[in-house]
């Protein structure tokens, strides 16, 4: 089956929380789908972040995609949910937070499995790519993961503001990494994420690598 993930923002021109209890809200949420369809092997599964501008509640939802009803409704977050992301290895969802957390759900969606509080700035966004969990920080750092344990492998200060996203040049061994700061990184993974390359790409910033 077919899920999609999705991100609600929570800014003025939805004031309105987010409740997947009612069909208007649910399409109302369908609306701020930021990632494309993922396929998980069992059932399909739609997780959104909520920011109610009365409970302040930063949750994310699990409803099912053909009922438009409300499976789960998570908050482990004590801040907005900025990215949520599977991890085959674990059979788990990882979201990550402006708490500087990132928690660890069962695919299942009955247990949540873990809280790391990693910084005290924000985690912008997650990758996963050969067994290392990316993940982008709001001052700049780059933090690397073991997947497997989620243990901590190293750090590095890649961008003068925040790290939004990353992409993968297989073939290469480059990981590239985009910015707050305007600017397109290229790290060699073979060589300690040795930098190989500064772009300025745009007038402000990056928030997707394709």
């Amino acid at each position: 089956l077919l899920s999609t993930l999705a991100l609600s923002s929570g800014m003025a021109q939805n004031k309105l929380p987010i409740s997947m209890k009612q069909s208007e809200d649910f399409k109302s949420a369908r609306r701020h789908l930021i990632m494309p369809p993922v396929e998980f092997k069992d059932k399909g599964i739609l997780q959104v972040n909520e920011r109610g501008t009365r409970s302040m509640n930063f949750q994310w939802f699990s409803p099912d995609l053909k009922l438009k009803k409300e499976i789960h409704a998570f908050k482990f977050h004590e801040a907005a949910v900025f990215c949520l992301k599977y991890l085959e290895e674990k059979n788990a969802i990882l979201s990550s937070g402006a708490d500087g957390k990132i928690n660890l759900y069962d695919t299942n969606l009955t247990e949540h499995k873990e809280t790391l509080q990693l910084s005290d700035k924000k985690i912008r966004t997650i990758e996963i790519h050969n067994n290392i969990i990316y993940l982008g920080e709001a001052n700049g750092k780059i933090i690397l993961l073991n997947a497997d344990n989620c243990s901590p492998i190293r750090e590095f200060h890649a961008h003068k503001e925040a790290t939004n996203c990353f992409y993968f040049h297989t073939k290469n061994n480059i990981l590239i990494s985009g910015g707050k700061d305007a600017l397109i990184k290229m790290w060699d993974i073979t060589d300690d994420y040795k930098l190989i390359k500064e772009i300025p790409a745009h007038n402000f910033a990056v928030y997707s690598l394709m």
